[in-house]
Protein backbone atom coordinates (compact mmCIF):
# COMPACT_ATOMS: atom_id res chain seq x y z
CA UNK A 1 0.00 0.00 0.00
CA UNK A 2 1.33 3.52 -0.68
CA UNK A 3 1.99 6.44 1.59
CA UNK A 4 -1.16 8.47 -0.05
CA UNK A 5 -2.97 5.32 0.43
CA UNK A 6 -2.25 4.85 3.84
CA UNK A 7 -3.50 8.37 4.31
CA UNK A 8 -6.76 8.50 3.68
CA UNK A 9 -7.66 4.83 4.83
CA UNK A 10 -5.84 5.64 8.69
CA UNK A 11 -7.94 6.51 11.40
CA UNK A 12 -5.24 7.69 13.79
CA UNK A 13 -1.48 8.29 13.43
CA UNK A 14 0.98 8.19 16.52
CA UNK A 15 1.38 11.27 18.21
CA UNK A 16 4.78 11.99 18.83
CA UNK A 17 5.37 10.94 15.19
CA UNK A 18 2.78 13.59 14.45
CA UNK A 19 4.62 16.30 16.48
CA UNK A 20 7.94 15.36 15.48
CA UNK A 21 6.53 15.53 11.57
CA UNK A 22 4.93 19.14 12.65
CA UNK A 23 8.64 20.49 13.38
CA UNK A 24 9.95 20.05 9.96
CA UNK A 25 10.22 21.51 7.29
CA UNK A 26 7.44 21.50 4.12
CA UNK A 27 10.80 21.69 1.88
CA UNK A 28 12.56 18.11 3.99
CA UNK A 29 9.40 16.15 3.83
CA UNK A 30 8.57 16.99 0.42
CA UNK A 31 12.15 15.95 -0.79
CA UNK A 32 11.47 12.61 1.77
CA UNK A 33 8.60 11.68 0.41
CA UNK A 34 9.15 12.52 -3.69
CA UNK A 35 12.04 9.84 -3.18
CA UNK A 36 10.48 7.35 -1.31
CA UNK A 37 12.87 7.19 1.76
CA UNK A 38 10.01 7.33 4.16
CA UNK A 39 6.88 6.77 4.01
CA UNK A 40 5.76 8.90 6.75
CA UNK A 41 7.22 11.65 5.14
CA UNK A 42 3.45 12.32 3.27
CA UNK A 43 1.72 11.76 6.49
CA UNK A 44 3.25 14.62 8.46
CA UNK A 45 3.49 16.73 4.87
CA UNK A 46 -0.74 16.04 4.02
CA UNK A 47 -1.66 17.35 7.34
CA UNK A 48 0.03 20.25 6.89
CA UNK A 49 -1.00 21.44 3.84
CA UNK A 50 -4.54 19.79 3.19
CA UNK A 51 -6.22 23.07 5.44
CA UNK A 52 -4.93 25.47 2.56
CA UNK A 53 -5.86 22.80 -0.30
CA UNK A 54 -9.25 22.18 0.85
CA UNK A 55 -9.63 26.25 1.79
CA UNK A 56 -8.69 26.76 -2.20
CA UNK A 57 -11.13 24.00 -3.37
CA UNK A 58 -14.28 25.43 -0.67
CA UNK A 59 -13.97 29.14 -2.72
CA UNK A 60 -14.96 28.14 -5.62
CA UNK A 61 -17.05 25.30 -4.84
CA UNK A 62 -20.05 24.41 -2.72
CA UNK A 63 -21.20 21.49 -0.48
CA UNK A 64 -18.87 19.96 2.74
CA UNK A 65 -19.13 16.41 0.71
CA UNK A 66 -17.88 17.52 -2.76
CA UNK A 67 -14.93 19.57 -1.15
CA UNK A 68 -13.81 16.35 0.43
CA UNK A 69 -13.85 14.49 -2.64
CA UNK A 70 -11.82 16.89 -4.55
CA UNK A 71 -9.42 17.48 -1.92
CA UNK A 72 -8.78 13.45 -2.19
CA UNK A 73 -8.66 14.30 -6.11
CA UNK A 74 -6.04 17.00 -5.63
CA UNK A 75 -3.42 15.03 -3.36
CA UNK A 76 -4.06 12.01 -5.85
CA UNK A 77 -3.14 14.54 -9.00
CA UNK A 78 -0.44 15.56 -6.91
CA UNK A 79 0.98 12.03 -6.13
CA UNK A 80 0.82 11.50 -9.54
CA UNK A 81 2.46 14.55 -10.41
CA UNK A 82 5.02 14.68 -7.73
CA UNK A 83 8.06 13.62 -9.40
CA UNK A 84 7.53 16.84 -11.68
CA UNK A 85 8.33 19.17 -8.85
CA UNK A 86 11.29 20.83 -8.44
CA UNK A 87 13.01 20.59 -5.32
CA UNK A 88 16.21 23.26 -6.41
CA UNK A 89 13.95 25.92 -6.81
CA UNK A 90 11.81 25.44 -3.29
CA UNK A 91 12.96 27.90 -0.29
CA UNK A 92 10.21 28.19 1.82
CA UNK A 93 7.18 25.75 3.16
CA UNK A 94 5.05 28.61 1.07
CA UNK A 95 6.38 27.02 -1.95
CA UNK A 96 5.34 24.27 -1.39
CA UNK A 97 1.90 24.67 0.07
CA UNK A 98 1.30 27.11 -3.21
CA UNK A 99 2.71 24.12 -5.57
CA UNK A 100 -0.31 21.65 -3.85
CA UNK A 101 -3.03 24.66 -3.94
CA UNK A 102 -2.02 25.75 -7.65
CA UNK A 103 -3.26 21.72 -8.07
CA UNK A 104 -6.18 22.34 -6.22
CA UNK A 105 -7.33 25.25 -8.36
CA UNK A 106 -7.31 23.01 -11.31
CA UNK A 107 -9.02 20.73 -9.71
CA UNK A 108 -11.97 22.89 -8.48
CA UNK A 109 -12.21 24.92 -11.90
CA UNK A 110 -11.98 21.36 -13.67
CA UNK A 111 -15.04 20.31 -11.89
CA UNK A 112 -16.85 23.64 -12.13
CA UNK A 113 -16.65 23.51 -15.80
CA UNK A 114 -18.14 19.62 -16.17
CA UNK A 115 -20.71 20.66 -13.62
CA UNK A 116 -21.66 23.36 -16.02
CA UNK A 117 -21.65 21.08 -19.37
CA UNK A 118 -23.73 18.62 -17.06
CA UNK A 119 -26.10 21.72 -16.17
CA UNK A 120 -26.26 22.61 -20.09
CA UNK A 121 -26.82 19.16 -21.24
CA UNK A 122 -29.96 18.94 -18.76
CA UNK A 123 -31.57 22.24 -20.05
CA UNK A 124 -30.81 21.45 -23.52
CA UNK A 125 -32.78 18.00 -22.82
CA UNK A 126 -35.32 18.85 -20.86
CA UNK A 127 -35.92 22.50 -23.43
CA UNK A 128 -36.36 19.17 -26.30
CA UNK A 129 -38.55 17.27 -24.45
CA UNK A 130 -40.96 20.42 -24.14
CA UNK A 131 -40.89 21.53 -27.25
CA UNK A 132 -41.58 18.01 -28.95
CA UNK A 133 -44.43 17.74 -26.69
CA UNK A 134 -45.66 21.38 -27.52
CA UNK A 135 -45.45 19.90 -31.46
CA UNK A 136 -47.28 16.72 -30.64
CA UNK A 137 -50.22 16.79 -32.74
CA UNK A 138 -53.48 16.80 -30.86
CA UNK A 139 -54.98 12.81 -30.17
CA UNK A 140 -57.87 11.83 -32.78
CA UNK A 141 -61.38 12.32 -32.01
CA UNK A 142 -63.64 9.99 -31.03
CA UNK A 143 -66.41 8.75 -32.43
CA UNK A 144 -68.78 10.21 -29.48
CA UNK A 145 -66.70 12.99 -29.71
CA UNK A 146 -67.80 14.01 -33.47
CA UNK A 147 -70.85 13.09 -33.07
CA UNK A 148 -71.53 15.45 -29.91
CA UNK A 149 -69.63 18.59 -32.31
CA UNK A 150 -71.63 17.82 -35.39
CA UNK A 151 -74.64 17.66 -33.39
CA UNK A 152 -73.87 20.97 -31.89
CA UNK A 153 -73.26 22.48 -34.81
CA UNK A 154 -76.36 21.53 -36.29
CA UNK A 155 -78.22 23.01 -33.54
CA UNK A 156 -76.47 26.43 -33.95
CA UNK A 157 -77.53 26.43 -37.34
CA UNK A 158 -81.12 25.62 -36.47
CA UNK A 159 -81.45 28.83 -34.23
CA UNK A 160 -79.63 31.03 -36.28
CA UNK A 161 -81.68 30.23 -39.45
CA UNK A 162 -85.21 30.14 -37.02
CA UNK A 163 -83.76 33.52 -35.59
CA UNK A 164 -83.55 35.41 -39.29
CA UNK A 165 -86.55 33.95 -40.12
CA UNK A 166 -88.41 36.19 -37.62
CA UNK A 167 -86.32 39.13 -39.11
CA UNK A 168 -88.54 41.36 -41.21
CA UNK A 169 -88.23 40.54 -45.17
CA UNK A 170 -86.18 43.17 -46.31
CA UNK A 171 -83.80 42.65 -43.23
CA UNK A 172 -83.99 39.45 -43.59
CA UNK A 173 -83.48 38.97 -47.70
CA UNK A 174 -80.17 41.45 -46.45
CA UNK A 175 -78.78 38.98 -43.64
CA UNK A 176 -79.42 35.32 -46.55
CA UNK A 177 -77.93 37.11 -49.11
CA UNK A 178 -74.83 38.22 -47.21
CA UNK A 179 -74.02 35.71 -44.71
CA UNK A 180 -75.63 32.51 -46.33
CA UNK A 181 -74.99 32.97 -49.86
CA UNK A 182 -72.13 35.20 -49.67
CA UNK A 183 -72.62 38.11 -51.42
CA UNK A 184 -70.71 41.55 -50.91
CA UNK A 185 -72.64 44.89 -49.82
CA UNK A 186 -72.77 46.35 -53.59
CA UNK A 187 -73.78 42.28 -54.86
CA UNK A 188 -76.65 42.34 -52.38
CA UNK A 189 -77.72 46.04 -53.23
CA UNK A 190 -78.07 44.86 -56.97
CA UNK A 191 -79.73 41.92 -56.23
CA UNK A 192 -82.56 44.13 -54.34
CA UNK A 193 -82.35 47.03 -56.34
CA UNK A 194 -81.94 49.40 -53.92
CA UNK A 195 -78.79 51.18 -52.55
CA UNK A 196 -75.45 50.99 -51.29
CA UNK A 197 -76.58 52.41 -47.78
CA UNK A 198 -79.85 51.16 -47.51
CA UNK A 199 -78.37 47.21 -47.35
CA UNK A 200 -75.57 48.43 -44.63
CA UNK A 201 -78.85 50.16 -42.84
CA UNK A 202 -80.88 46.88 -43.05
CA UNK A 203 -77.72 44.82 -42.02
CA UNK A 204 -77.33 46.69 -38.83
CA UNK A 205 -80.97 46.38 -37.94
CA UNK A 206 -80.79 42.95 -38.35
CA UNK A 207 -77.81 41.81 -36.66
CA UNK A 208 -78.86 44.34 -33.08
CA UNK A 209 -82.23 42.12 -33.54
CA UNK A 210 -80.54 38.81 -34.00
CA UNK A 211 -78.16 39.86 -30.63
CA UNK A 212 -81.63 39.49 -28.68
CA UNK A 213 -83.03 36.49 -30.58
CA UNK A 214 -79.64 34.50 -30.12
CA UNK A 215 -77.86 33.40 -26.86
CA UNK A 216 -75.30 35.65 -25.76
CA UNK A 217 -72.58 32.87 -27.33
CA UNK A 218 -74.26 33.35 -30.28
CA UNK A 219 -73.53 36.90 -30.75
CA UNK A 220 -70.65 36.44 -32.84
CA UNK A 221 -72.63 35.79 -35.90
CA UNK A 222 -73.83 39.43 -36.04
CA UNK A 223 -70.08 40.53 -35.81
Amino acid sequence: MTAIARTFSSTSIDRTQSQTRARTPLEALMLRYINGDDDQAFVALYRRVMPSVRRVIARRVSGAAVVDDLVQVAFMKAHVARERFEPDRVRTDGTVVAWYCAIARHVALDYIRKESRRRQREVLAQTQEHMAAMQMPDPEPTVETKTIEREQKVGIVRQVREAVARLPDNQRQVVELHKFHGLTTAETARRLQIRGGAVRVRAHRAYKALARYLAPERQAFAA
